[in-house]
């Protein structure tokens, strides 16, 4: 278990590329669901592989599809890429309920279509974020120096962020692999962190609402199978 950080780092940005990266809208993927719950898919985020910016998560694959469904209660899922159209569902947990995004920016099936970039996080980069959440959570403000202070303002921190080292609101989430064909199945702690979304994914628009700062949708990968297993945490 840990963090994907061998492969690169990167951050979503707002500004479109000439790549087909892009936020919202719907899914590129036929589904398969091998489990026994109603869900609605949303997308998040269509990554487009074919820029070098993106990190190497999902070998072999045009798209990396970032998928929660958003109408399912405390949800968790799990996918498998299968081919560049066509992915499986092998565990949701959570019951389907539509009425309670009445009060959200978006009651609806689909989440506003924008065109999004990919910037490359470097070392240093990764280094001034994890000494800032790090601080912020367990020391103070003046412990991190003016020159950090600006560069976390100015990349709009917290970021949807691919690979590297994440801030988990909680502890890294532990279970096992959903694919009942995976020798991971067995074991739980065994999955990569690659992703984490919060609440702010494009500018003027919120996935949780206006309180909903502090959470996060978090993305792991069993590094076996590659199915991808997604849950949400808040503080």
């Amino acid at each position: 278990m840990g963090y994907l950080y061998t492969q690169g780092a990167a951050r979503i940005v707002a500004e479109p590329c000439e790549y087909k990266h892009r936020f919202g809208g719907e899914p590129i993927h036929c589904i398969e669901n091998r489990s026994d719950t109603e869900f609605v898919l949303h997308s998040l985020y269509i990554l487009d592989t074919t820029d070098l910016a993106v990190p190497r998560v999902l070998p072999g694959r045009k798209w990396l599809p970032l998928y929660y469904p958003m109408f399912n209660d405390g949800a968790e899922i799990a996918y498998q890429v299968v081919a560049d159209d066509s992915i499986v569902v092998h565990r949701v947990y959570g019951d389907l309920f539509t009425d309670l995004w009445e009060d959200y920016q978006w009651p609806s099936n689909r989440l506003p279509e924008h065109r999004i970039g990919v910037r490359p996080l470097s070392y240093d980069d990764q280094k001034t974020l994890v000494y800032g959440f790090t601080a912020a959570e367990h020391l103070n403000d003046d412990s991190i120096s003016k020159g950090d202070k600006e560069y976390l303002r100015r990349c709009g921190y917290p970021f949807t962020q691919v690979g590297g080292i994440q801030r988990m609101m909680q502890s890294v989430p532990e279970q096992t692999c959903a694919n009942v064909e995976c020798k991971n199945c067995d074991y739980s702690n065994q999955h990569t962190v690659f992703a984490v979304v919060w609440n702010d994914p494009v500018p003027g628009f919120k996935l949780w609402g206006e309180y909903g700062g502090y959470t996060q949708i978090i993305f792991q990968m069993c590094p076996i199978c590659q199915t991808i297993q997604v849950c949400s945490r808040c503080d």
